[in-house]
C-alpha cells in the first residue's frame, strides 16, 4: 500500500472533488461474481476510477474475508493516493463477508444492560475493538457503524435491531462503548444516520420519511446519542435520508434542495 499524502495545494480542483467521493464496488474481484451489476462497476470501470479520476473511497459489498483482503489490496496498488475503503459492518465483519467473526445484533446488547450495564458496556467495546482488528487485517479502514439511532418505533423496518436500544441513554452508553473499543487500531467509524432514523415506519431505501417532531423533542431523544458518540471522538457522521420539516421547511431534504 502506498504511504504518504500529498501536498492538498498540488492536486488540481478536479482531484480535491474527487477525493471527496466514495464509489461502490463489489468485494469480489471478478466481474462476473458482482451482485449487483448495475451499482457496481466491472473491474477496468473501477480501476478507471480509482486511478484515473482519483476517487477518495470505495465501499466493499461481497465476497469473504480473503477475497476481500486481496480486493482491498488491488484497489490500494491502483491509487495514487491511498484510498478510504469501507464496509457497513455494524455487526462484525462476518456480517458482510464470510469466514469473519459475525455478532449478534446491537439490540441484543440493550437487552444485557438492563440487567447487567458494565458488562454491556464491555461487551459492546469488545465488540468495537473484534470489529477494528479484524477490520485492518483485512484492509478494511472505514467502518460504517455504529447505529446511534433511538429506535423507539416498534413498527420501523429498517433499522430495528440494528440499534443498540430504544432509549437515548441506553444507546449512548453502548454506541460510545463501542466507539471507544475501536480506538486501540487505526480504523475510523461513523455514527449514523443524523439526525436520528429510530421512530419512521418507512425504509428510507425504497421511500422518503418523515420525521414530524418539534426541534425541542428532537433535542432531546435523537440527538443525545450523536453528541455522546462525537464526544467519544467518532470520526464521521452519516446523515439519514429523511425530511425534518422542524428543519427543513420544505418537501425534500436539505441535500436534494437547488436554490
Amino acid at each position: 500500500m502506498k504511504t504518504g499524502l500529498p501536498d492538498i495545494n498540488s492536486l488540481s480542483l478536479a482531484q480535491q472533488v474527487a477525493q471527496m467521493v466514495l464509489v461502490r464496488a463489489s468485494g469480489y474481484r471478478g466481474d462476473r461474481q458482482r451482485r449487483y451489476p448495475e451499482w457496481e462497476p466491472p473491474a477496468a470501470s473501477l480501476q478507471h476510477l480509482v486511478t484515473d479520476m482519483g476517487v477518495g473511497g470505495v465501499i466493499l459489498v461481497g465476497g469473504s474475508g480473503a477475497e476481500i483482503a486481496l480486493r482491498c489490496q488491488q484497489l490500494q496498488d491502483w491509487a495514487n493516493i491511498p484510498l478510504l475503503i469501507a464496509a457497513d459492518i455494524e455487526e462484525g465483519v462476518g456480517q458482510r463477508f464470510a469466514g469473519a467473526t459475525w455478532f449478534p445484533p446491537p439490540m441484543a446488547l440493550s437487552a444485557v444492560a438492563r440487567k447487567q450495564p458494565s458488562a454491556a458496556r464491555d461487551y459492546a467495546r469488545q465488540m468495537g475493538a473484534f470489529t477494528a482488528r479484524e477490520a485492518i487485517a483485512l484492509g478494511l479502514n472505514w467502518i460504517l457503524a455504529p447505529v446511534v439511532d433511538v429506535n423507539n418505533n416498534p413498527s420501523n423496518p429498517v433499522i430495528n435491531v440494528r440499534a443498540f436500544g430504544e432509549n437515548p441513554e441506553e444507546v449512548s452508553i453502548l454506541s460510545s462503548a463501542f466507539i471507544q473499543g475501536t480506538k486501540s487500531y487505526p480504523v475510523l467509524t461513523t455514527a449514523k444516520h443524523f439526525p436520528g432514523h429510530g421512530d419512521t415506519d418507512v425504509d428510507s431505501h425504497l421511500h422518503l420519511p418523515i420525521l414530524p417532531h418539534s426541534e425541542a423533542r428532537l433535542v432531546e431523544i435523537e440527538l443525545p446519542p450523536f453528541q455522546s458518540a462525537i464526544a467519544s471522538g467518532v470520526d464521521a457522521v452519516m446523515t439519514a435520508h429523511l425530511l425534518i420539516p422542524a428543519w427543513d421547511g420544505k418537501n425534500l431534504p436539505p441535500y436534494l434542495m437547488l436554490s
